[in-house]
């Protein structure tokens, strides 16, 4: 797909009509078997982020928005605040946030990239925090105290909290072929994801000859 500035030049008036419909037919070509190479994630993605690395069609939607379309999910911009409520058949819910965001910067040092994660903690209150765009696979985890209100009054409970860079498959070092990874002397970095793992949980208990219905959420996270 097109950088920032290969758009501006491919976005021109100055093209005629035929080439952007060229074009056109190049970026649905590549969404199509892309789409064909993930199919075994359809009907199971939140939504997909917008990058700085996309196409637009002459009809105004992004290459994103189109593999959106393809893979049945929504299209969630360059930032997104997402809830997700984990509920179980008769019981409440137990929600979970994350805030997921394209990312921005990084630097080529493990602390410059989990600081960018650190400052989106000041911004928003959320339990996963999530960024990509320097390519990076890295995890950093915190915890926090606050007061929940709970069947046997107010109750001081530990919050765990999430941060991921969460990684590419882009392959910076190949034989043979050039790339602005190699012309930059970057740092090769772990292909994949990262996966976090989210357990609902439940305790029951008498304190005080109170019952406490305590509900939380556990999380781990691993490369």
């Amino acid at each position: 797909m097109s950088s920032t500035s290969e758009r501006c030049v491919l976005n021109s008036a100055s093209l005629h009509e035929s080439t952007l419909r060229t074009l056109d037919d190049m970026y649905r070509d590549n969404v199509d078997r892309f789409a064909s190479e993930i199919s075994f994630m359809k009907g199971k993605l939140i939504g997909l982020i917008e990058g700085n690395h996309y196409s637009e069609l002459t009809s105004g939607i992004t290459t994103t928005q189109l593999l959106c379309e393809k893979m049945g999910c929504k299209y969630l911009g360059v930032s997104a605040f997402i809830r997700l409520a984990l509920k179980k058949a008769n019981k409440s819910n137990q929600c979970l946030d994350i805030w997921a965001h394209h990312g921005l910067g990084g630097g080529r040092t493990a602390g410059a990239s989990i600081n960018k994660l650190e400052n989106m903690i000041k911004g928003a209150s959320a339990d996963i925090y999530l960024q990509g765009h320097d390519h990076k696979k890295q995890i950093a985890m915190q915890s926090r105290l606050r007061l929940n209100q709970g069947k046997g009054g107010l109750n001081l409970e530990n919050r765990k909290i999430v941060m991921a860079r969460t990684g590419s498959f882009l392959r910076g070092y190949v034989d043979g072929e050039s790339s602005y990874v190699a012309d930059g002397a970057y740092s090769p970095t772990d292909l994949g994801t990262v996966m976090i793992k989210i357990v609902p949980m439940r305790k029951n208990a008498t304190v005080n000859s109170v019952n406490i219905d305590k509900r939380w959420i556990e999380m781990t996270a691993s490369l």
